[in-house]
């Protein structure tokens, strides 16, 4: 028998894979490890010892059965055959099998080890791997580990995450502290993590990136048991990353900066289970992100501080969102908050502009502060049962006035309006009213008389109210205005 006779039946064997399933492809691995033995060493392949263990081999193959627990039988017979009688690495345990001769030895193996400062694209895919330390990394190259069994490694240089590098991987934890090693997997030094690279990782739990500054499209996408991400350096993060990871309940972004202005990638698909967003730096945004939070319908709280621009619909039907700070915000776009029922607290500093039903159905609102307010239009402050205080502190250049439905109406808890002193409505308003708003005070409807600004000698506005509220105030009082060219409007019976 020489080395080409071998090399064939090798051959033949490996072509019948469909007979025997992995088991041959093992056989075929055992049976070239013993071929290539005796090419390394020099040995005569006709010896008693080599001989007879290609034989023997060639034997369990003949008589090999269809039952998986055979097959194991006889792949341990094997084994035992190479390692106690030709001494060749053997497999240990799983089904993927390597054609170099350099990657061979990583068949079957559990854990793995380097120096190396490099390794190629997608080297242990669908292998059974479970751990792996390779800390002279620097990238992590596309589908290192995609579909292994991985559940912990070290990699303590790598900066780089490439594409579906742990894509489908059953790790647990990324830079978790005090977690023990078999459950961790170590990359404190990641700056860039790209395109799909923890999708599919269905067992993992939480994510701590200490550096990184940029993460991808669909990064973590489906990964449901994912509950905690933190990113404390992050500047750019494409929101579609966290795709489908319903289980995920708080998101803080403190460094991102900019959005994608796009709604494919500018939005939490699938985040039904998000409760909190803080996003403090986050300024850059547009109507075309307006469906970010579409789908995260557990929202509670949300800290946007610094954004300039709430988009339309951007936050509609959150129906637990409480509290949420828009302190930088200088327009909130229509029907923004409409419809957000147990909605608290709201911070808007800066706000100029509330376009129409922007607060519609915000039921839950007990006082609102617009300290520069100067447009508000149809509808903005509407179906506002428990608004009870509402304060503006600059003149009004555009209000949508109407006898029936105005800029504010139906708010039957409104008792408190201030405004300053000196308080204008522009050119173009034609007046304001408070459209079914019947339990306003004396005293502020005194009040917004005595400050309003003097307007004669310029075309009359009008200052409707409710009739009940009209009820309790004087003619002397309602004179007030009337002297400072102001219709009285009187609204209902």
């Amino acid at each position: 028998m020489n080395y080409t006779d071998i090399h064939n039946s090798l051959l033949t064997i490996k072509q019948e894979t469909a007979q025997g399933g992995n088991t041959r492809l093992r056989i075929y691995n055992a049976l070239k490890a013993i071929l290539d033995y005796c090419r390394q060493t020099g040995e005569d392949n006709s010896t008693v010892t080599v001989k007879a263990a290609v034989e023997e081999l060639r034997r369990l193959l003949n008589e090999h059965s269809t039952s998986g627990v055979a097959h194991e039988a006889r792949f341990q017979e094997i084994k035992n055959i190479i390692e106690d009688r030709v001494k060749a690495m053997a497999p240990k345990t799983g089904e993927r099998f390597f054609g170099d001769d350099y990657l061979r030895r990583l068949n079957y193996i559990e854990h793995y080890e380097s120096e190396e400062n490099s390794i190629a694209e997608d080297t242990f895919e669908f292998t059974a791997i479970r751990s792996a330390k390779m800390n002279k990394l620097t990238t992590i190259p596309d589908s290192l580990f995609k579909y292994s069994h991985l559940s912990s490694g070290s990699f303590s240089e790598a900066q780089t995450i490439e594409s579906a590098a742990f894509k489908g991987s059953q790790i647990y934890y990324v830079n978790k502290q005090g977690t023990q090693d078999s459950w961790n997997t170590i990359l404190p030094k990641v700056k860039t993590v790209k395109q799909g690279a923890f999708s599919e990782c269905r067992e993992l739990l939480e994510v701590y990136f200490p550096e990184a500054t940029r993460v991808s499209a669909s990064a973590f996408q489906n990964c449901t048991r994912l509950s905690k991400i933190e990113l404390p350096k992050c500047n750019t993060f494409v929101f579609s990353a966290l795709t489908n990871c319903h289980n995920l309940e708080e998101l803080n972004l403190p460094e991102q900066s900019t959005i994608f202005n796009n709604s494919r990638l500018s939005r939490l698909w699938g985040c039904t289970g998000l409760k909190k967003v803080f996003l403090p730096k986050q300024y850059e945004i547009s109507d075309n992100s307006a469906y970010l939070f579409l789908d995260c319908i557990s929202l509670e709280e949300v800290d946007i501080n610094s954004m300039k621009m709430i988009p339309f619909y951007f936050f509609t039907n959150k129906y637990r969102l409480a509290k949420v700070n828009i302190s930088d915000a200088r327009y909130i776009g229509g029907w923004a908050f409409a419809g957000c029922v147990n909605l608290r607290t709201v911070i808007t500093n800066l706000a100029r502009e509330i376009d129409k039903y922007a607060f519609d159905g915000c039921v839950s609102v007990e006082e609102l502060t617009l300290p520069v307010l100067s447009s508000l239009r149809e509808r903005a402050l509407s179906r506002m049962d428990s608004l009870s205080t509402l304060t503006f502190g600059a003149n009004i250049s555009e209000y949508g006035y109407s006898e029936v439905n105005g800029s504010i109406c139906d708010c039957p808890s409104l008792t408190t309006i201030n405004v300053p002193e000196g308080w204008e409505l522009g050119v173009q308003v034609k007046g304001i009213s408070f459209v079914r708003c019947p339990n306003i005070s004396r005293e502020s409807v005194v009040g917004i008389f005595n400050k309003l600004a003097d307007n004669t000698n310029k075309p009359a506005k009008n200052i409707a109210l409710d009739a009940t509220v009209l009820k309790n105030i004087t003619t002397e009082e309602q004179n007030i205005a009337k002297n400072k060219n102001y219709n009285i409007v009187r609204l209902g019976v």
